[in-house]
C-alpha cells in the first residue's frame, strides 16, 4: 500500500494530473490485484486436487466387473424396469445383481462404505451423498435428527 500511496502522490508519465483520474486508476489497480490473487488461489486449488478414478461409469461398465456386487431396491420402479427386460444389458444387471435391500436411503451406510453398489434414483443417491459428505466433514458422528431424515 505504501508503494501505491507513492505512486498516486508522487505521481509519474503515466497517470493522470487531477485527483479523480488517479483515484480511478488507483481503484482499478486495486481491483486488478485482488481478481489475480483470487484467480491465481482458485487455478492452483482446482489444479492441487487429486484426480478420482470413477471405475464404473455406466451400467454395462456395471455389468462387466466382477469386483464389487450390486443390488436394486425392492419393489422399486428400477426393480420392475430390470426385471421386465428381456435381452440386452438390463436383462445383464437384473440376472446379475446380487439381492436386493429395503430401500435406498436405509442403504445408505452400506453403499457408502461399499459393502455393494446401488442402482437408486438421481433424487435419493444425492441425498445420501449429501448425508455422507456432511457426515465425513464434521468428524464422522451423525446427530439424531441426521438419523431421523
Amino acid at each position: 500500500m505504501v508503494s501505491l500511496h507513492g505512486h498516486i502522490t508522487a505521481g509519474c508519465h503515466w497517470l493522470p494530473k487531477k485527483d479523480g483520474g488517479r483515484l480511478l486508476v488507483s481503484t482499478w489497480l486495486v481491483a486488478s490485484l485482488v481478481f489475480m490473487t483470487c484467480y491465481s488461489g482458485i487455478l492452483t486449488a482446482m489444479l492441487t486436487l487429486p484426480r478420482v478414478n470413477i471405475p464404473i461409469d455406466s451400467l454395462s461398465d456395471l455389468v462387466a466387473q466382477s469386483r464389487l456386487p450390486w443390488r436394486i431396491e425392492a419393489g422399486s420402479m428400477m426393480f420392475h424396469y430390470f426385471q421386465e427386460a428381456k435381452e440386452g444389458v438390463r436383462k445383464a444387471v437384473f440376472d446379475g445383481k446380487s439381492g436386493t435391500f429395503k430401500d435406498c436411503w436405509a442403504a445408505r451406510k452400506n453403499i457408502a462404505t461399499g459393502k455393494f453398489a446401488a442402482i437408486c434414483d438421481r433424487t435419493t443417491m444425492k441425498k445420501a451423498m449429501s448425508w455422507d459428505f456432511r457426515r465425513n466433514d464434521d468428524g464422522g458422528g451423525e446427530t439424531e435428527s441426521e438419523v431421523g431424515k
